[in-house]
């Protein structure tokens, strides 16, 4: 028999020849036995097989029926009453047998000896159910019809019988993690030893009670074996090889005789179904019996009992109390219930395992702890499943990318616009001031770079001399040089680089470099409403041991994997290497294997320095499962991401040439893995993901360089502004010579008029004969006139 949430289970079975597959529950608490109706893949009608529990979980293996010895496996799920049988993916499995033990420890399912159709089996044998493989981890001593148990990391091997159902005296250790076989346990008194009894073991202790030996003896007594535990009135012998003291002590006598029965511990009684038949102090090995009949822990070895309440249950004052809804206690010897998370509940009394506390569905939520029931989610808001609280809004699609954008030459229109207007208003005002200051105006002269065109008179000889309208043009040309000098400046700096981008067949850009390398990687992978919390340590952020990250074809100089767990339930492992090569194959692989290893989606982010200076490559990708389901089951979980290596090439000293790193681009639809129900999460197992980093078989070169050399920069400057000057010279002439001619008018004009005022005047004193003569001499010579150089401003 086994437990499932305070309740026995109970399947086939022998009797009248006859061999039944049905399935009965006993209730404690009502004393009610009831044959339950299932569904699926039902076992075939069998006896002597091997079977145990874990939270909701039933699992059966081998057996014998009307065909022989069996070697399937089956699991039954206790919520949805369903079978199913479980295909082994591994060619070499355990032989057909019965009589075996067997323990399971989700994912495993440890099984030992039997008797097989060649003889009585010593294999041990791990069967995973994660990938549905068997493992033969090692050989021992010939075992069957014994009892097997988990503790502390060691599988117990409980006496049992050999050949010819000889008793077996001993009690075996193997150790998992050594691989190693150890002796706990012997017997040395003949009085103990028998076969098919009933076993129970609590933390280290053994109890036996009844049994058979050599098939001639039916047995009703209680014995105990440790060899650390001291009762009262204690009978001990040192006879092992190691000189240890080992503890044996007859604890009494039970009424009736039982030998090959079903039994469980629960509460802190032992409750016995069937097995073989007396008759008298004859055994009737192949007469069943239906007895039923408990055995309590209190009558057998009263106070000095080690703590013993079973799974389900808690002990408090002196009694074991069930542990309520929301609640679950796990092995033997609890003096609490563990409460359930938030975000998930637990709506049935005596939960044994944490597996019970199921997510709660979409639509509802669970924010305090030891919940037995999920909370409706408020109208408008959204409770995706093992929500611990309500959110505002939930997008079903989050996906995004972040890439390097094109780069962008910098227009320099406005900062030249800024720089012209500066400069202008600068030299409006410093002009003013010149003009209006007569100290500046003499000053002026000083600044004439034109003192060699201020030559206009033909035939007359050229000589340097400096000007008024010298000196302004030249302020003129100060001004307009500088506007020039700077707007082709500021041009140089802002918007002297171009960039070109093109995809290169890898074969040729890795004549280039030797290796594709990133600075900095980071991968990380957000599993939603994750079931239970996955980091060991909040500081450090150590992932536990139930998440497992490998990373494939990654080179690097420094690498670390972190876990973090946060409020709203999310598990987040991030994987961060620095000097990041990426060979074929490049993979990450997240094994999650925790008792409540589920989530209600999937966020992966793939975040990569770029081969360009400052810049990264980035993208976000997220899966949902289908309503009212969770991401949970063998099958995983991919998400393919192609890594395109790429070059950054600069002809510019800012930028550092021959840079790389990687572009990070989604190459297909993410493969959704195995979804289940919430009912059927005691058949479910693990959580998986893979994270494909495919290089491909192209590169991208990016390569800047300059629209204009520093060389051709001068050059194009000296040009610009010796030609302004010289067209500023010219300009200067031009309104100095016009000017020139236009006092010349205007004073030759002013001559002539004062001539004829003098003409006038000297006609009336001599006379009209001398002023005529007067007259025709003087207007002979007014006509070439010219003003003097010094009347127009100008020095020598």
């Amino acid at each position: 028999m086994n437990l499932i949430n305070g309740k026995f289970y109970l399947f086939g079975g022998k009797g009248d020849n006859k061999y039944y597959n049905d399935l009965w529950v006993y209730n404690p608490i009502l004393s009610l036995w009831s044959a339950l109706s299932s569904l699926g893949n039902i076992p075939s009608s069998r006896a002597d097989h091997a079977a145990d529990s874990q939270g909701d979980t039933l699992i059966i293996w081998g057996g014998e029926d009307s065909l022989g010895l069996r070697s399937d496996l089956f699991m039954f799920n206790a919520i949805s009453n369903y079978w199913y049988i479980i295909t082994p993916a591994s060619d070499e499995i355990p032989n057909p047998a019965r009589g075996s033990c067997m323990v399971v420890s989700i994912p495993h399912v440890y099984i030992y000896g039997g008797v097989t159709n060649t003889g009585v089996s010593n294999e041990l044998w791990d069967f995973n159910l994660w990938n549905n493989k068997y493992t033969k981890l090692s050989s021992d001593e010939a075992f069957s019809y014994g009892t097997c148990a988990l503790y502390e990391g060691h599988f117990y091997v409980i006496l049992g019988s050999k050949e010819s159902s000889i008793p077996k005296s001993r009690i075996r250790i193997y150790s998992l993690k050594l691989n190693l076989w150890f002796k706990y346990y012997e017997i040395f008194d003949g009085r103990a030893k028998s076969s098919q009894a009933i076993q129970i073991f609590i933390n280290g202790t053994v109890f036996k009670i009844g049994g058979q030996a050599w098939e001639t003896e039916p047995k009703n007594d209680i014995w105990l074996f440790d060899k650390n535990y001291y009762p009262e009135n204690y009978t001990f012998y040192n006879k092992t090889a190691d000189n240890s003291t080992q503890i044996i002590q007859k604890l009494g006598d039970v009424p009736v005789y039982s030998f090959k029965a079903a039994y469980v511990y629960y509460n802190m009684s032992i409750y016995v179904f069937g097995g073989g038949s007396v008759s008298g102090n004859t055994l009737r090995m192949k007469v069943p019996n239906s007895d039923f009949f408990s055995i309590s822990m209190k009558d057998i070895c009263g106070d000095y009992c080690p703590s013993s309440c079973s799974g389900g249950t808690y002990e408090g004052e002196d009694v074991c109390s069930i542990c309520p809804a929301g609640s679950y206690s796990e092995g033997i010897g609890n003096s609490t219930c563990t409460l359930c998370p938030v975000g998930t509940y637990n709506g049935i009394k005596g939960g044994s395992s944490n597996r019970q506390c199921y997510p709660c569905p979409e639509g509802s939520f669970a924010n305090k702890p030891g919940s037995p029931y999920c909370l409706n989610c408020p109208a408008g808001l959204y409770c995706p499943p093992g929500s611990n609280s309500a959110i505002d809004l939930f997008s079903s699609d989050i996906s995004y990318s972040i890439q390097p954008s094109l780069y962008k030459t910098g227009s320099s229109s406005s900062q030249v616009y800024y720089y012209e207007i500066a400069i202008g208003v600068f030299m409006l005002i410093v002009t003013i001031i010149v003009l209006s200051t007569k100290k500046c105006r003499e000053r002026l002269y000083s600044i004439d770079i034109y003192n060699n065109l201020h030559n206009y008179v033909i035939g007359e000889p050229m000589y340097m001399r400096v000007t008024f309208f010298g000196g302004l043009f030249t302020l003129f040309f100060i001004t307009i040089a500088l506007i020039i000098i700077g707007a082709t400046i500021i041009s140089y700096e802002v918007s002297n680089i171009q960039e070109t981008k093109s995809l290169v067949p890898l074969a040729i850009l890795e004549n280039e470099v030797s290796d594709f390398t990133a600075d900095r990687m980071i991968v990380k992978v957000e599993f939603m409403r994750y079931g239970e919390n996955c980091t060991s340590d909040i500081l450090t952020q150590k992932c536990v041991k139930e998440v497992t990250a490998t990373i494939s074809n990654v080179a690097n100089s420094a690498n670390s994997i972190n876990c973090e767990y946060t409020q709203d339930k999310s598990c987040i492992v991030k994987y961060m290497c620095k000097d990041c090569i990426l060979k074929v194959g490049a993979k990450m692989s997240l094994l999650m294997t925790g008792k409540l290893s589920y989530a209600a989606g999937i966020i992966v982010n793939v975040t990569s320095t770029s081969s360009i200076p400052g810049a990264i490559s980035s993208i976000v990708t997220d899966i949902y499962p289908n309503k009212n389901y969770v991401f949970i089951g063998a099958s995983s979980n991919d998400f393919y991401f192609t890594m395109t290596p790429s070059l950054f090439k600069s002809d510019a000293s800012k930028w550092k040439s021959d840079t790389t790193g990687y572009h990070v681009s989604s190459e297909k639809a993410p493969n959704y893995g195995s979804q289940h129900l919430t009912t059927e999460l005691p058949v479910a197992f693990k959580l998986e993901a893979n994270i494909y980093l495919n290089t491909g078989i192209a590169g991208l070169l990016t390569y800047r360089f300059v629209k204009q050399t520093l060389l051709f920069l001068f050059s194009s400057l000296l040009g610009s502004v010796f030609g302004v000057m010289g067209a500023m010279g010219g300009g200067m002439k031009f309104v100095e010579k016009n000017l020139y001619k236009i006092k010349n008018i205007v004073k030759r004009k002013k001559h002539v008029k004062d001539v004829k005022g003098k003409r006038k005047g000297l006609t009336i004193v001599v006379g009209s004969e001398s002023s005529l003569l007067n007259n025709e001499g003087t207007c002979r010579q007014d006509p070439y006139d010219e003003v003097a150089p010094d009347e127009i401003g100008d020095k020598e």
